[in-house]
């Protein structure tokens, strides 16, 4: 199962097509974390077919306030390849920018294996210890700001995660 992961992309939709199409071939699911799901709604429609998680972040949380909008949740639980994900961009229930023990905590009463998480624009891959387990925590970092735009790319096979980073 492969499954590509996009966070914060800030109008940088052609950025999430690209790696899209480059990435398409076995492509089992699209996940985005918010912050752009204007753009991630743009670039999907190549793909109407693609299972796709979408999670609204503090952009949406602040249009939202003029439009009227907030179609997508604040966050996702689902399941993948035997492992269970919790999939939020990370403004709150905590704030990840001011470390990730409380989101991990809170990842673990919700019975999840992996947070999926955004609003810090920086890739990361690490396992943190929250609510007296080990949640693993991966952010794809920024999709269309910062120095190096990346996505995350999600290989799983038999219950087993191995997730890398690709540019933009």
């Amino acid at each position: 199962m492969k499954i590509i992961v996009f966070s914060d992309s800030h109008g940088n939709y052609k950025a999430l097509s690209r790696a899209l199409e480059l990435n398409a071939a076995g492509l089992s699911m699209c996940v985005f974390l918010g912050d752009g799901v204007d753009d991630i709604e743009c670039a999907l429609e190549a793909y109407p077919t693609l299972p796709r998680v979408i999670v609204a972040g503090n952009r949406e949380d602040y249009y939202s306030v003029f439009t009227g909008s907030g179609d997508y949740p604040k966050e996702c639980l689902f399941d993948a390849g035997g492992i269970k994900f919790l999939a939020l961009h990370g403004h709150r229930p905590s704030n990840v920018k001011g470390g990730l023990g409380a989101t991990a905590a809170y990842a673990a009463s919700k019975g999840a294996d992996v947070v999926l998480y955004g609003h810090t624009h920086i890739a990361d891959d690490r396992t943190v210890e929250g609510g007296g387990r080990q949640i693993r925590m991966i952010n794809p970092g920024s999709a269309g700001r910062g120095s190096e735009p990346s996505f995350a790319l999600l290989n799983i096979s038999d219950g087993f995660l191995i997730c890398g980073f690709g540019k933009l």
